[in-house]
């Protein structure tokens, strides 16, 4: 969606294309633009010895985004591959990865081409993200017919599951077997659609890798999006109509500057999804979809996210006020937090609990899911040296 669709819900494509149109990998549409991209050019640039996400960015970059083909990057991206063993109406399963990411790096990645022989479609697909896809201001609420704005990224996501079931039977895949796959971001995102009661029978199981209450926490951003407008197009009215004339790569410019503070990630200002009731549902009030999950973690999923700055959206336990005194005790003797000192093991231990171990038994006893769950307790080699 760019100029005057830019943060507005995705519309259905109706132009019709003339002929048969070269749909292999190479000719693939563009991708997501990449937000963390030149952050970590510049990070991996710097003379650092002592830079923990300095570390963490090059780490990365080493050993997974060089694995990564490179592809066109634009904010004209919802497109989705499509990998098929047959073109053959054969009602074969169907499987539609999520990526993770942050809801910042592109979502759409090289997949394993031996798949689609074991006799299912393999589906991955783009939306937008970032300031792209879940930018607020005041304007987009006063635009919209829900008085919302924001989770863009999240209507793109629903629109190709609504794709995929119209539409996937042509490609030789049953639209009655459609199972979601997803890891990190991903993962919350097939969640935002467990728990959206408009999705029901638009899949039918999901398998989520590491879910985690971190991306519950985004706290309103319209005045984050009212100061990027300003430094943009000037103060005064009609900001969106002016920004939706601005280039793209301005305005991800202007946003790699507020994400990028004191050496590290400042996850406080990243444009990230947030319930709204409409798009993303209040998972501790919206029954789910009773669809079976297979619904696992890695016993090091916070480990790399604390080193990258996740941990500056949280605030020592032991300083609020509505925690009860009994309760921080507990904290003390089973943690042993004591400080605000980063990089404490035992306190990323704590995160790593409170965020992906807790909400995995939450959701086993708390909302009559059929939940399969697992645990991996298994450091890759090439994580060895860096996870110590």
């Amino acid at each position: 969606p760019i100029g005057c669709h830019r943060w507005k819900p995705p519309v259905k494509w109706y132009k019709e294309y003339e002929g048969v149109r070269d749909g292999v990998t190479e000719n693939a549409g563009p991708i997501t633009m990449n937000l963390f991209n030149h952050l970590y050019d510049k990070i991996i640039s710097e003379e650092s010895d002592s830079n923990p996400f300095q570390k963490s960015v090059k780490f990365i970059e080493n050993n997974i985004k060089k694995l990564i083909p490179k592809r066109k990057q634009s904010e004209d991206c919802l497109y989705c591959s499509i990998i098929t063993p047959t073109l053959e109406r054969k009602n074969l399963p169907v499987v539609i990865w999520f990526q993770g990411g942050h809801f910042h790096d592109p979502p759409e990645q090289p997949i394993n081409h031996n798949i689609p022989y074991n006799d299912c479609l393999f589906v991955t697909f783009n939306f937008r993200q970032g300031i792209f896809g879940f930018f607020q201001h005041e304007e987009l609420e006063c635009e919209s017919e829900n008085s919302l704005s924001g989770n863009y990224g999240i209507m793109d996501q629903r629109a190709l599951l609504r794709f995929i079931k119209e539409n996937i039977y042509s490609y030789g895949g049953n639209p009655k077997n459609i199972t979601l796959w997803g890891q990190g971001s991903g993962a919350n995102s097939i969640m935002y659609h467990v728990f959206n009661p408009n999705n029901k029978g638009f899949f039918h199981r999901a398998i989520v890798h590491s879910y985690s209450n971190i991306y519950d926490i985004q706290n309103d951003k319209t005045a984050l999006g009212t100061k990027i407008c300003d430094s943009l197009v000037g103060q005064g009215l009609n900001q969106v109509l002016r920004m939706r004339q601005i280039p793209a790569f301005k305005i991800k410019l202007a946003y790699q500057k507020y994400l990028y503070m004191d050496n590290i990630l400042n996850f406080n200002n990243c444009f990230m999804p947030y319930v709204d009731g409409t798009t993303v549902y209040n998972r501790h009030i919206t029954p789910p979809l009773y669809v079976p999950i297979i619904m696992g973690i890695h016993n090091y999923d916070f480990y790399f996210l604390y080193k990258i700055g996740f941990y500056r959206l949280f605030d020592n336990p032991l300083k609020k006020e509505e925690i009860k005194e009994e309760d921080k005790k507990i904290l003390k003797e089973e943690y042993n937090i004591i400080s605000d000192v980063i990089g404490h093991p035992v306190k990323n231990r704590y995160l790593d609990d409170l965020l992906f171990k807790y909400p995995l038994f939450d959701f086993m006893k708390n909302y009559g899911l059929k939940v399969y769950p697992y645990v991996l307790n298994y450091k890759m080699s090439t994580c060895k040296s860096y996870y110590g």
